[in-house]
Formats: C-alpha cells, structure tokens, sequence
C-alpha cells in the first residue's frame, strides 16, 4: 500500500491545500430525503467509474467534515466513498426546537435512513458495498444488517457501540432512569448532567483522541460552521441507544458478512468487553485492537491511526472476492 502522505505535524498547515481541495474537486455534497422526508445532508462522489461502494457512517455528534483526512488516506482504494449525517446532527434536520440535543424518538429511524440512502442515492450500479461504521454508526449497520441482509459485501466497524460506559452507573440503571424519565415526559430533555455544546473544551479533559493536532482541527470545524455542533443526548436517545446496543450483541451470530472490528486498546466510552462479545458471537469477525488508542481511532495520532487504515484498507481489498458477482444488488423494498 502507498504510504499515507499527510504527517499529523503537517496537518493544521496543509489541511486546506491537500485535503479540502481534494474534497471539493472530487466531491459534491446535497440534501436529500431521510425515510420519513427529514433532510439528510450527504456526500456523493462526483465520479461512480468504480466497482466498489464505501458508505462512511459517523459517530453520535459527527458530521461529514470530521472524516476528509480520512476520505483523503482512503486514495488508494479506487473506491465510490459517500457518506451522510445522521438526522438529528451536523447539517441534517434536528429532531427538536433546542438544535443541541442528541435525539431520536426510534433508533430504527437511523436504520430506515441507511436503508433509503443505499437504495436512492449510493443505488444499484456498484459490484460491492462496505460499510465503514463508528461508534453509533457501529450499532446502525449491525442493525441495518439485521434487518436487510444481503445487501452488503463487509462492514468495517471502528469502536462500535455494543455497550455504553455509562460510569457511574451500569447500562442497566441508566437504561432504568432513562425509561423512567420517558415515562414521566421528560424524554427530551438532556441526560442528567447534560447541557448543549461547550466550545473550547480543554484537550486534557477529552476521552476521544490523544492527537492534539486532529482534536485541534475537529474544534476547528466546529468554530468555523457552529451549526454542526451538538452537546449531550436525550434520555430517549440513551434509552434507544442502549437497547440497540443490546440487540447488536444478542444478535450478532446473525451477522454472517464478513466483519473487520476495530477496537481501541483505551475506550473510555464504549464497552470493549461487548465488542469482543459480539466478534466472538458473529461468525466472520474478526477482532483487532489498536493499543493506546482511544475512543475515536480514526482521529488518533499517526502511530495508532496508521494501522486502523492499513487495516481498513487490505479488509475491502480482500474480501472483494467473487470477480464474476453481478451488479444488480437485492431490492430494498
């Protein structure tokens, strides 16, 4: 494989000549439908020409500027990437009045939107389809898979969320004091303890990268476009999230595609006990941990990020195995 060509200690300088260039030349983005009509903000690839389809789905509060460094690493593939913000965050329609809080009435309608975006936009010209999933995006492919099986090739799953750290409390009790707080209307309101989008976090303080530069950079595109920020989620949100998480475990030796799990040695925010869990329960999984990485690998710092795409990157290449496979892919009805 080439080697990557942009050093973390480059990045803050070059970002615009090399990565955001790329993006804007080779890349168009538009809003189109979520399955119920909410708007979904996406990213299509100006050229289709290749045989292979990579939908990158985000964490909970990305968007599709956080992942051009790794759009731009991904070169090498001569693959159609897309991607799209998830309803609810970055520049797709918010659930609620209070734009900041992380909600979802059904964590199927994430699945649903998946769903319309492969059939209606990503479409049925493409002899392989992979998912390159994070954290929630994990739990939304798993369940995607679930529910549509046949329709993708492989998924790349990066620190999924199979279970939530939810310290002090176990998943249990929190799953126990969101539903009550459902219960008694209060559904959409913030988590306890949680509050909209606080710009400026020190760095010492964040469980997600080690990278000073990356973390740096992803404030950055938050400063310069404030509409992409999101803070804390719902006590709906959570409710749904840790029975998706859940399913996605008691279910996962029913994922028979093949599976690349990505762990990250020190995640603080997802269980990594349930990921290892889910690969020995899928059937075509297999599990690598990238030592000292916390919670978002892709954003990490050279040493662990390198690996977590060199990955990635031989994963699609070996499992687009059936050359004679035809084109025409499963209806999603």
């Amino acid at each position: 494989m080439k080697e990557i060509d942009l050093r973390e200690e480059d990045l803050v300088h070059r970002y615009t000549e090399e990565i955001r260039n790329y993006i804007v030349a080779e890349f168009v983005q538009k809003m189109t439908a979520g399955h119920d009509g909410a708007e979904l903000r996406c990213l299509l690839p100006r050229k289709k020409e290749s045989e292979t389809a990579l939908v990158i789905l985000g964490g909970r509060t990305e968007f599709i500027e956080k992942y051009s460094e790794l759009i731009f690493d991904l070169r090498p593939l001569d693959t159609s990437i897309y991607s799209y913000d998830h309803r609810g965050q970055g520049l797709s329609q918010r659930a609620l009045q209070d734009g900041h809080k992380g909600h979802v009435e059904d964590f199927g309608e994430y699945v649903e939107d998946l769903k319309i975006f492969l059939k209606d936009i990503v479409g049925n010209r493409y002899r392989y389809v992979f998912v390159l999933a994070h954290s929630m995006g994990g739990a939304v492919a798993a369940a995607f898979q679930l529910k549509y099986p046949g329709y993708l090739d492989g998924a790349i799953l990066s620190a999924p969320m199979f279970g939530i750290n939810c310290f002090p409390l176990s998943p249990t009790l929190a799953a126990w004091i969101a539903g009550s707080a459902i219960v008694f209307g209060y559904g959409e309101r913030y988590i306890p303890g949680g509050s909209p989008y606080r710009e400026g976090a020190p760095f010492h303080e964040n469980l997600f990268t080690s990278s000073k530069v990356r973390f740096k950079i992803n404030q950055e595109l938050i400063r310069r476009d404030p509409l992409v920020a999101l803070g804390a989620p719902t006590n709906r949100w959570l409710k749904e999230a840790l029975v998706a998480a859940e399913t996605a475990l008691a279910r996962a030796g029913e994922l028979d595609i093949p599976i690349l799990l990505l762990q990250s040695g020190s995640d603080k925010v997802v269980s990594s006990r349930a990921q290892k869990l889910f690969c020995e329960r899928a059937p075509n999984c297999q599990l690598r941990v990238i030592t000292g990485a916390r919670h978002e690998l892709l954003m990490e710092r050279d040493l662990l990020r390198d690996q977590a795409i060199r990955l990635i990157i031989d994963f699609i290449q070996e499992n687009k195995t059936s050359p004679g496979k035809p084109v025409n892919r499963p209806g999603l009805c």
